[in-house]
């Protein structure tokens, strides 16, 4: 036999042996599937609801509130915490635009000084063109639940001829947002993220992003994301995005996929579409999976969002996705998805919304004693100082609200990159987790039960 003709044998040999060991492998992880364990059947007897955008959907008990991320409207809208803090925030602000201190220039303000409420204009000439920036604030008064907290927005580059409309979105925002605790579900109509709720029919088109990541307390390789963002452009859908990820990959690493369920899926009346697979993790020990569920969105459509639900195992301690085995095997997974994502639906209003132009204050729920907070020097503590009072603690950078002991160090902060590999273009994921690092904490509230919060 020549050489050429032997060397094809033993490539073709060598392919065939190839793809009997993988499925053979495939066949192990199915029939090895161990039956729920009582700490995972404990998993499914209790729920917390949570509002994300103009949504809700159930969550087990033992997934916890990692971190939320948002875009409204204008932009990012940054928390604070106490009067003193929102005075010395504008105080700031006026004092290095006036004494040109900032390369903007002060320029008015459109509400007296010492207000509740404030936005300032200022500008800077860019090349003979007059660039503008709206820097808006607003303080939650006495008498409504989240007293003593308060909002920054800001928008830079803005032209001349939009100037009037950014001021007036900023107008809006300032007259209906308000804190509210993560476990309440507001009854009027509007947008939640993290820790805020803005007062909102919804008819006007706008940026609205609403982004929720849980970690499974016993299981802490599962990381669950939920989320709703309003369209503006065009947009691939799910299984056409992952059908241009796998064709890229070789048909030996294809092999290796074990898609468990792919296809259209309607949840409460909301048509989507679904994929479900597993693989080896990066480690070689076992598999990991990750099970999306994704809505059809209409662009433009704030009550037509693209909601996506995303379960994802295998995590490592450094927040790599797939790089070890996953803690729970397909059936425990694939019952934890189900368990979430049939709850997926549209927040119930029982208040008649407005015309979607700027309205009064909102009537909040009747104030909780709890959320009032205290006028002067409020709880703020940085990462490593000693907590100063029992009870609920939320992070400024990353918007976790854990339950932290008196004296305990308070604990880092979690800051996020921008995601790359695969399974994240297969997913569209657009950010992961970066590293942890030192951050701020504000009070929230005293701990009660069923209230959110990681034991601390």
């Amino acid at each position: 036999m020549n050489t050429p003709k032997r060397h094809h044998l033993i490539l073709l040999a060598t392919i065939v042996f190839a793809l009997l060991l993988a499925a053979f492998y495939m066949f192990i992880q199915r029939s090895s599937e161990p039956p729920l364990s009582a700490l995972e059947l404990k998993m499914f007897e209790k729920t917390k609801t949570y509002c994300f955008g103009r949504y809700v959907v159930d969550v087990p008990v033992e997934a916890e509130l990692y971190s939320t991320w948002h875009s409204y409207s204008v932009g990012n809208i940054d928390p604070g915490f106490g009067v003193p803090e929102y005075r010395e925030m504008i105080n700031t602000t006026l004092k290095k635009l006036k004494n040109k201190e900032d390369r903007y220039e002060y320029v008015r303000s459109e509400y007296p000084e010492d207000s509740d409420k404030q936005i300032i204009i200022s500008r800077v000439d860019l090349f003979g063109e007059m660039s503008y920036r709206v820097d808006a604030f607003t303080l939650n008064p006495r008498g409504i639940p989240g007293a003593g907290y308060f909002f920054h927005s800001s928008n830079k580059s803005v032209d001349e001829n939009k100037l009037e409309e950014i001021i007036e979105r900023h107008r809006n925002i300032l007259n209906n947002i308000r804190h509210r605790e993560i476990s309440e579900i507001p009854t009027e109509p509007g947008f939640c993220f993290g820790g805020t709720f803005v007062a909102n029919d919804g008819k006007v088109s706008q940026l609205e992003i609403s982004e929720m990541t849980f970690h499974m307390k016993d299981y802490p390789d599962i990381v669950i994301k939920i989320a709703s963002e309003t369209l503006h452009a065009p947009f691939k859908r799910l299984l056409e995005r992952d059908k241009a990820a796998l064709d890229k990959l070789s048909p030996l690493a294809r092999l290796k996929l074990n898609v468990i369920r792919e296809g259209k899926r309607e949840i409460n009346d909301i048509p989507g579409e679904e994929s479900l697979f597993s693989f080896p993790s990066d480690d070689q020990t076992g598999t990991v999976h990750d099970f999306t569920w994704e809505s059809y969105a209409e662009l433009d459509e704030n009550f037509k969002p693209l909601l996506q639900l995303s379960i994802v195992s295998g995590y490592d301690a450094h927040g790599r996705r797939g790089a070890t085995a996953s803690s729970l095997g397909t059936k425990q997974i694939q019952r934890l998805y189900e368990s979430i994502v049939k709850t997926i639906r549209l927040r119930p209003v029982t208040e008649n919304p407005s015309d979607g132009k700027v309205q009064p204050e909102p009537s909040p729920p009747a104030p909780k004693p709890e959320a009032q907070a205290p006028e002067a020097s409020p709880l703020r503590l940085a990462t490593g100082e000693p907590c100063t009072r029992s009870g609920l603690w939320r992070c400024v950078e990353d918007g976790r609200v854990v339950a932290y002991h008196e004296g305990r160090p308070m604990p880092t902060a979690a800051f996020y990159k921008p995601a790359t590999g695969l399974l994240n273009r297969i997913k569209g994921v657009r950010r992961v987790f970066s590293h942890t690092g030192p951050g701020h904490w504000e009070w929230v509230g005293e701990d009660k039960p069923g209230t959110d919060g990681r034991k601390g």
